[in-house]
């Protein structure tokens, strides 16, 4: 696993990328902008938004801070990412 954490379930996978990328466009933030403010490939990137690569809790989180996410609907999105990982 990529990212260290938890992956989300396949059965939220799909609704959390749709969601990421929402948030994204919100944010006017190309992919490379995205990935580079997070650490990651422009790759991933398009991964985890086509639903297609397993995302980590810890990395959602960054992605929602990169994109400026605040309020009620930021912890809907962190619901769909899974539980955190036991430490």
């Amino acid at each position: 696993m990529p990212y260290g954490e938890e992956p989300t379930g396949q059965a939220n996978r799909g609704q959390l990328a749709a969601k990421l990328r929402q948030q994204r466009e919100n944010a006017q933030l190309s992919i490379e902008e995205l990935a580079s403010r997070i650490g990651i490939t422009p790759a991933d990137v398009e991964a985890i938004e086509g639903g297609t690569q397993p995302t980590a809790r810890q990395l959602v989180y960054g992605w929602l801070n990169a994109c400026g996410m605040l309020g009620p609907e930021r912890r809907a999105i962190m619901d769909l990412a899974g539980k955190p990982a036991a430490r």
